[in-house]
């Protein structure tokens, strides 16, 4: 028994150990910076004039964060605008021209400690979908011979507009608008100028109904009317066949497309060839890329207009190159060329992004954009702090930068005061570009109960493999335990062979005393007790080597930890307290068994020392023995010689005595007290020699 005993307690004291361990309860508050979700581009957003318009402003972050809406980079000051801190929901009850600009979100989470984390969206650029008049101009003529290629100009100054525009021409019949729909002959280009490859007497209109060009917002739910266009042409019979020429292509304006955006290439061509199917009269249009290779439909490639617009969606910085446009027909060939620049605001190599950090490592940060191919370098990014620009004031012994600072890193963090959100801007000719990242600071990973590093074991000795960690509360619930053991992987709540693992309170050992020889051969060897989280990964190392013979002295380790001391001391006081209780309940029982007769004699009205005193007992000195006649028998107190049946309870009456008189609680109180004084005519007593 206690053999058994000594083994025990070894696996006992592990077990006072974990529980003592996890009864320690984690007062770290779990802190994550703001993350703003929605949105995180810049983007325009053009509304209908007069409409209700919510734009939603979506973060993470624990505590859960505030939000404020700033309009152009100041508080929003009109009345006509609202937002919600708790929501993050801007609101323009009914949205006009005065409210439009530039709106950034914000979310800001304020810690326990009152430090205040601020995160930043894109920016939205709200408009109200709207189109400006036409500039007044003077009427126009245009007069040409039928079969000759004619353009109309819609305006070379259009008007302002905000939203998707389309462009439509017209003309007027009795103040009655007529559109005009493109076909065969007919063309509408991006820039709103209609186009004949060959005009007919049909086309002509007088001043009286002009053509006019128009510009439809849908957004605006508005058409706005051109000036007056007259088209006289002169008739000459049957048209002559005549060979394509090319009379149109895509200005430059029109070229330089932004990455990420649709390119729209345009040729139109002049020539006849007369055939009953219209659109064999006019030349066919193929297009081709610099190398030589036919560009078809389909893809990212869409042909439209009879050939006369390619579409190329989505452009990147591989389709800058120069295409061809060829119109033939039966009696010939034409061919132009187009080069599309592509160009954007600086393009992302590096982004902020968010990170955890371990305390007491670093933190970096990159912020590194370039400009497209052929465009000027983008400038030295300007980083800001919380939404705070940081010039001068900032601490460069925490906050480092490289050369040109594209890179920064924030010097050994604590979760206390580096807890924050940084922001960087970018700029180049095209535009500008801005971005937003977190650093988060966690506790590190903490080796709450560690066995001894190096175990020499013999037969019938327990193995300590318990490894009890904590983290931040953050990474808690992730947090994992896994084993290698000979380049064997036990994950959950498998173990090594011959371990004892409880896979909830993580207690871990290996008691030898019920292993057979050749099984406890097999226990030697590392065994690493892995713990991580997603942000961070330790280990722990145990060797364990095994002894035959006799057992070497064993040296305690060092690392006892001493809290260990004060839960048995603890232990212990609750013992002794339990034990003075026991006693104080018995020392109780015994005083109850003491019969209290003054206390009886005087609750009965009688007085005890009254009583005495009338009895007419007094002092005696001690009998002399010598004096006695009667020898006494030496008596013998072995309870073996008592005869059965003559013991303590049996009644005296039968030597002859008087029956004895008790009360019903078993006193005698009271009963003899008619007794204390002798009858008339008796003697007193002799007085007593003993």
């Amino acid at each position: 028994m206690g053999r058994m005993a000594w083994r025990a307690y070894p696996i006992l004291q592990l077990l006072f150990t974990v529980l003592g361990t996890l009864a320690q309860s984690n007062t770290e508050e779990i802190r994550v910076p703001p993350s703003i979700v929605s949105p995180t581009e810049r983007q325009q957003l053009v509304f209908v004039a007069n409409e209700k318009v919510e734009v939603k402003c979506i973060a993470t972050g624990q505590p859960a964060p505030s939000y404020k809406w700033l309009l152009n980079e100041h508080s929003i000051q009109s009345k006509s605008i609202n937002f919600s801190e708790s929501t993050g929901v801007l609101t323009f009850p009914s949205i006009t021209a005065e409210d439009e600009g530039l709106f950034v979100c914000h979310a800001q989470s304020t810690f326990s400690n009152g430090v205040k984390v601020t995160s930043a969206s894109g920016i939205q650029e709200i408009r109200v979908g709207r189109l400006d008049a036409f500039p007044t101009r003077t009427n126009e003529s245009f007069i040409s011979t039928e079969g000759n290629y004619v353009m109309i100009h819609c305006d070379e100054n259009l008007p302002k507009y905000y939203g998707p525009i389309t462009f439509k021409w017209y003309t007027v019949h009795n103040q009655n608008n007529i559109e005009v729909f493109p076909d065969e002959r007919k063309f509408i280009d991006q820039g709103g100028n209609l186009h004949f490859s060959y005009v007919l007497k049909s086309d002509e209109r007088a001043v009286t109904s002009p053509y006019k060009c128009a510009m439809s917002s849908v957004k605006a739910h508005t058409i706005q009317m051109g000036s007056n266009i007259a088209l006289f042409v002169t008739g000459t019979g049957p048209i002559a066949n005549s060979a394509p020429k090319l009379q149109f292509k895509t200005p430059d304006s029109f070229l330089t497309v932004e990455v990420g955006k649709n390119a729209q290439l345009e040729c139109v061509f002049s020539g006849y060839y007369a055939s009953n199917i219209p659109s064999e009269t006019v030349p066919k249009i193929t297009w081709f890329d610099q190398n030589g290779r036919a560009i078809t439909q389909g893809g990212r490639y869409d042909i439209v207009s009879n050939g006369r617009t390619l579409t190329i969606m989505n452009v990147t910085e591989d389709d800058e190159k120069t295409y061809r446009c060829r119109g033939s027909n039966a009696l010939g060939a034409a061919d132009a060329s187009l080069a599309l620049n592509i160009t954007s605001p600086p393009i992302w190599v590096q982004r902020l992004e968010s990170t955890t950090v371990v305390e007491g490592k670093d933190a970096v940060f990159h912020c590194v954009t370039r400009s497209a191919k052929g465009e000027q370098s983008p400038s030295q990014p300007n980083w800001s702090l919380n939404t705070d620009q940081m010039g001068s004031t900032y601490d460069p012994n925490k906050y480092q930068f490289n050369a040109n600072k594209t890179t920064l890193t924030v010097k050994s963090v604590n979760k206390d005061t580096d807890i924050a959100c940084f922001q960087c801007t970018v700029a180049n000719s095209v535009g500008m570009v801005k971005d937003d990242g977190c650093i988060n600071v966690i506790k590190a990973t903490e080796i709450r109960v560690r066995p001894a590093a190096e175990q020499k074991v013999m037969k019938g000795d327990v193995v300590d493999l318990t490894v009890v960690a904590s983290t931040d509360p953050l990474y808690a619930p992730n947090l994992t335990y896994s084993w290698i053991f000979k380049n064997v992987t036990y994950t959950g709540d498998k173990a090594p062979p011959y371990v004892t693992y409880d896979f909830v309170n993580k207690l871990a050992y290996i008691n030898t005393s019920t292993l057979t020889d050749e099984e406890f051969k097999h226990i030697a060897g590392l065994y690493r007790r892995v713990i991580s989280h997603p942000v961070e990964a330790i280990h722990v190392d145990v060797t364990v080597q095994i002894q035959f013979g006799p057992r070497e002295p064993v040296v305690a380790a060092p690392s006892f930890n001493y809290w260990i001391v004060g839960l048995f001391i603890g232990i212990s006081l609750i013992i002794i307290v339990i034990f003075l209780i026991i006693c104080v309940i018995c020392r109780r029982y015994m005083q109850e068994g003491t019969y209290p007769v003054d206390e009886k004699e005087t609750a009965a009205g009688l007085d005890p020392e009254k009583e005495l005193k009338d009895s007419g007992f007094h002092e005696l000195s001690r009998a002399d023995y010598n004096d006695l006649d009667v020898k006494k028998t030496p008596v013998n107190f072995d309870f073996d010689d008592i005869p059965l049946g003559e013991g303590d309870d049996e009644s005296f009456s039968e030597y002859g005595e008087e029956q004895t008189r008790f009360n019903e609680d078993g006193s005698f109180i009271g009963v003899y007290s008619q007794d204390t004084k002798k009858p008339p005519g008796q003697p007193n007593p002799p007085e007593s020699k003993v």
